[in-house]
């Protein structure tokens, strides 16, 4: 029989309703397959799951580590201890709300962010379709390409602090800068972010994308 340790005592006794597990293989969860054991590893369905483990982590002094897609993630091979929140299959779905402007939660693809844009007709994310990860983590270090970056699209975006605080930032309040938005200084989870994007025939972004893509 296994013996848990303290902190896996602890975190099942106050999140028994959320899936976690215990020494979980990183190797798992990134794309170069690689990675020793989490000491806990929680996996939240939505952003209630997710408010409720933060808080969680903050009663037990906890500071967990994020980890969304698991793209180019150098985990390293002795593990982690403590506890790491997957968002991977958390956060996500899209939406149109209005002739310009989407909402994508932090756990969709950048490429499928993209591809949705498209077919709604609707361009300025056509550089995001070869960029490998997450919205979450596309907006978290302003990712670009071609040309083409985040901040030039993201009009506002729903940041979770590590209390599991929901609040909304403006672009301008993200201090977007190359590769860096104020999250990386102060904390945060993005948790969805809205993009205003221009109108514009399915066909012609389609073909945009697969130029800058370099397919004939």
């Amino acid at each position: 029989m296994t013996e848990f340790t303290v902190f896996q005592q602890k975190i099942s006794a106050f999140l028994p309703e959320i899936e976690v597990r215990f020494q979980e293989s990183l190797a798992k969860h990134t794309s170069f397959r690689i990675g020793g054991e989490a000491e806990v590893m929680a996996f939240p369905k939505n952003r209630e799951e997710l408010s409720e483990i933060l808080k969680v982590s903050a009663l037990l002094d906890c500071k967990p580590a994020i980890l969304g897609a698991g793209t180019n993630v150098l985990a390293p091979d002795n593990g982690l201890p403590g506890l790491i929140i997957c968002l991977k299959d958390c956060l996500g779905g899209m939406e149109q709300l209005d002739e310009t402007h989407i909402r994508v939660a932090a756990g969709v693809t950048m490429t499928r962010a993209a591809v949705f844009a498209a077919n709604l007709g609707l361009s300025g994310l056509e550089f995001a379709h070869g960029i490998p990860g997450s919205v979450g983590g596309g907006v978290y270090m302003n990712a670009g390409a071609y040309g083409g970056e985040i901040c030039q699209v993201a009009e506002s975006v729903d940041v979770m602090d590590m209390a599991g605080n929901l609040t909304t930032y403006t672009n301008e309040q993200m201090c977007f800068s190359y590769r860096h938005s104020i999250l990386e200084d102060v904390g945060g989870i993005v948790v969805s972010a809205v993009f205003s994007l221009v109108a514009c025939p399915p066909d012609e972004i389609k073909a945009k994308m697969k130029e800058l893509m370099g397919v004939e």
